[in-house]
C-alpha cells in the first residue's frame, strides 16, 4: 500500500519475481533489476515485464533481453565476465541476490533508499516469498539450518548462510558507497547501517521523477568501443593456464588426516583470494568451482570413520584434476568460439 501509494514520488527498482505482485498491486515499477544467467528468465519475465525498462547484469541470458523495449547493461562485479574488460559499468556488491543489485544500483544512483521487502531471513509464520510471484504456493516453515537473528522490528526471525551473506553485502555496499540514508521498511533481519522505519513515520516530497529517470538513463551508453577498449585477444588463456598449473601441483601436497586436508583447503582459499586480487577475472573465474569442490571434500570426510583419508584424498585429487582439466578445454573451445 505505501508503495502504491507513493510511486509518484519515488524510483522504484523491482528486484526478480518482485515484478508480478507488483504490477498485480497496480504499482508500476520504473526499472526491473535482473543478474540472472538461467533460460527461463524469458518465459517469466514475458508476461509482465512490458514497457518496464530492463537494468541487468550482461550475463543476463538474451532471450530476456530481447523482451525488453529500454534495456541498460552493467557489468557485474564478482562475476569473471565482469572483468574481461576494463569498463566503468562494473558494479560491485550485486550476490548473492538479485536484491543486493538492485540496492548497490540504488546507491549508485542515488542518496536516499528504502529498503521494501528485502528480508534477508525467514519471518516466523510468514512465507519466504511474496504471493503470487513465481514461487506459486509456499509453506510457512523454518529451515531447519536457519538460526534466530535480531529482526527489523518486532518480528521472529531466521537467516541461514546464504541470507547472512546478503545481509552483510547490503552492509558492505553501504559503507563503501556511502548513500545519505538507507531507511529500512521490510519486517525481516536487522540489517547495520539501515534504519529500521514504519512507514508512517515519514513522508515523501514531490521530485522531478521523469527528469531523475532521464538522468539514469544517460548514464549508460551505446558506445563499444569504451566498453571493449582493453578486450584481451587471448582471452587470459596462458594467466588462466599457469593458474591451473599452480592449483594442479597443490594437488601434489600429501594429506593424510581430516585436519591436514583442512588446512589444505585453507591454503587453496588463499591462492584464490590471492589470485582474484591480482588478476579479478581469473580469480573469481575459478572461484566458485573450487568453493564447491573444496566444501564437497569437507563435508564427505567428516562422515569417513577413521582420521586417515589418505587413500580418499589420492582418490579425489584424482577427480579434482579431471574436473580442472574439463574447465580448461571448456575454456579454450569458448575462447576460440569468440575469437573466430
Amino acid at each position: 500500500d505505501f508503495i502504491k501509494t507513493n510511486q509518484n514520488k519515488m524510483l522504484i527498482f523491482s528486484c526478480g519475481t518482485a515484478i508480478k505482485p507488483l504490477k498485480q498491486a497496480g504499482i508500476q515499477p520504473d526499472f526491473q533489476i535482473e543478474i540472472e544467467r538461467v533460460d527461463y528468465l524469458a518465459e517469466y519475465l514475458s508476461p509482465t515485464l512490458g514497457e518496464t525498462a530492463l537494468m541487468c547484469g550482461n550475463m543476463v541470458n538474451p532471450n530476456a533481453l530481447n523482451l525488453a523495449s529500454e534495456k541498460y547493461l552493467f557489468m557485474r562485479g564478482g562475476s569473471a565476465s565482469g572483468y574481461m574488460f576494463k569498463s566503468p559499468f562494473v558494479m560491485e556488491f550485486c550476490a548473492p541476490f538479485v536484491g543486493n543489485a538492485g540496492f548497490a544500483l540504488a546507491c549508485q544512483l542515488g542518496n536516499e533508499v528504502l529498503l521494501c521487502g528485502i528480508d534477508c531471513g525467514y519471518i516466523k509464520g510468514r512465507t519466504k516469498h511474496a504471493s503470487n510471484s513465481a514461487y506459486g504456493e509456499e509453506e510457512a516453515t523454518i529451515p531447519n539450518n536457519a538460526i534466530r537473528v535480531r529482526g527489523n522490528f518486532d518480528h521472529e526471525v531466521y537467516s541461514d548462510s546464504i541470507f547472512l551473506l546478503s545481509s552483510q553485502m547490503i552492509t558492505n555496499a553501504i559503507k563503501a558507497l556511502k548513500p545519505k540514508m538507507v531507511l529500512n521498511l521490510s519486517e525481516g533481519a536487522y540489517i547495520e547501517g539501515a534504519r529500521p522505519t514504519r512507514t508512517n513515520e515519514f513522508s515523501l516530497k514531490k521530485n522531478k521523477k521523469s527528469a531523475f529517470i532521464k538522468e539514469i538513463k544517460s548514464y549508460f551508453t551505446n558506445d563499444k568501443k569504451l566498453i571493449f577498449s582493453d578486450f584481451r585477444e587471448d582471452f587470459y588463456l596462458q594467466e588462466i593456464q599457469e593458474f591451473k598449473s599452480k592449483l594442479s601441483n597443490a594437488l601434489n601436497a600429501e594429506v593424510k588426516t581430516k585436519q591436514e586436508l583442512f588446512k589444505w583447503v585453507d591454503m587453496i582459499f588463499a591462492i584464490n583470494a590471492k589470485k582474484s586480487v591480482s588478476s579479478p577475472f581469473v580469480g573469481i573465474l575459478f572461484e566458485g568451482s573450487l568453493a564447491h569442490i573444496c566444501q564437497n571434500l569437507m563435508i564427505a570426510v567428516l562422515h569417513l570413520p577413521n582420521n586417515d583419508i589418505s587413500a580418499f584424498f589420492t582418490e579425489a585429487k584424482d577427480s579434482i584434476k579431471n574436473a580442472l582439466d574439463k574447465m580448461l578445454l571448456r575454456y579454450k573451445m569458448l575462447a576460440s568460439k569468440y575469437q573466430n
